[in-house]
């Protein structure tokens, strides 16, 4: 639940930061909330795995099944965010169709290697350049589909090592930025490492770790992480530190953040507050909308409004709200749902 209400406050920090500064000044309090896709990595590992460790330990895990439904919850905010931008198709067509295919494919994040496989004829697509995360995500779980299977291996291997993954972590960053120059960004090694993280904490369950159960009988772990969380946000000049270094830490922070909200959260006694954090979680369904239309819409809406740009902005926010509610309700939710009724119906007959 609290996790669904971090995932609303990322996307919101990732729509402010790509918000002209000069507009509002305020918001260059906000100057680094480009981390908030950092922490979707981390977010993102712990739930899809903690979902599937169930089916995994019952052999009942199908790895194209699962594929099917991260397809399924996916691509229809992908077609609708493409549907969004065709305004944007007149007089740019090539940049249009090339958006269409780096998003539906996920292959935003390699661009330069299939530029390059092109031979350089390829359009950088500007337009859905959001996409990248999410193309990252799904060839994570492709990776992860196949391997996961191996549970037990992978629990026995590093039980008590678990400091070799963030060494490993931290040297592929590392590497990734001297290699890879202003692409490193988007890099997907690196990026798959952060997902990993989250992983770890349901894959080893160190939320029913004895010491981590102790620590999170208060909830005072949980807002040190976010006092923390919200510093490295807010400090524009912590972005000047060696490059790689400003993910790392978030990256780590996001992953404390996380393991301390699940383990105050499974032994939470005050009633009160857990209503009020059910009453707020809806609040993270529409997050995935936030964050994939928010760009499509500074594109779009220029073209049909000749405003100021604070009044354009005021809109294009309403509109967010508005497109990411009905986008959920309308398409992605009942999409998925009609899936899955599917893959329940085909995993009875297999």
């Amino acid at each position: 639940m609290l996790l669904d209400i971090y995932r609303f406050l990322a996307s919101v920090a990732v729509f402010l930061y790509h918000i002209d500064t000069r507009i509002y000044p305020f918001l260059e309090n906000l100057e680094n909330g480009f981390l908030g896709v950092d922490f979707f990595f981390v977010l993102s590992g712990f739930v899809i795995t903690n979902m599937v460790i169930p089916d995994v330990l019952s052999g009942s895990f199908k790895p194209k099944l699962f594929l099917l439904r991260r397809l399924a919850r996916l691509m229809p905010g992908i077609l609708v965010l493409n549907l969004l931008l065709l305004p944007t198709a007149s007089g740019q067509i090539d940049v249009y169709l090339s958006g269409i295919f780096f998003s539906v494919f996920y292959l935003s994040d390699i661009y330069p290697v299939m530029n390059f496989l092109c031979g350089n004829s390829l359009e950088y697509p500007i337009n859905v350049a959001q996409c990248w995360s999410l193309a990252v995500e799904e060839q994570f779980y492709i990776l992860f589909s196949f391997t996961i299977r191996y549970y037990n291996v992978v629990v026995n291997l590093f039980n008590r090592r678990l400091y070799l993954i963030f060494l490993i972590f931290l040297i592929i960053t590392v590497i990734s930025e001297y290699v890879m120059g202003k692409w490193f960004y988007k890099f997907p090694l690196w990026r798959m490492c952060e997902i990993l993280l989250g992983v770890l904490i349901s894959l080893f369950r160190l939320f029913d770790n004895v010491l981590i159960k102790k620590l999170c009988s208060k909830i005072y772990p949980v807002i040190v992480s976010l006092i923390l969380i919200f510093y490295l946000l807010k400090h524009n000049d912590i972005s000047k530190l060696y490059f790689p270094l400003i993910h790392i830490i978030f990256a780590l922070l996001s992953f404390l953040l996380v393991l301390f909200s699940v383990a105050w959260e499974r032994n939470m006694q005050n009633n009160s507050l857990r209503k009020l954090i059910v009453k707020l979680a809806f609040l993270g369904k529409y997050s995935y909308g936030l964050y994939l239309y928010h760009l499509a819409l500074f594109l779009v809406v220029p073209r049909f409004l000749n405003f100021s740009q604070e009044l354009e902005y005021g809109i294009v926010s309403c509109m967010l709200l508005l497109i990411s509610f009905l986008s959920y309700h309308l398409v992605e939710n009942p999409i998925k749902i009609y899936v899955n009724k599917k893959i329940s119906i085909l995993e009875k007959s297999l």
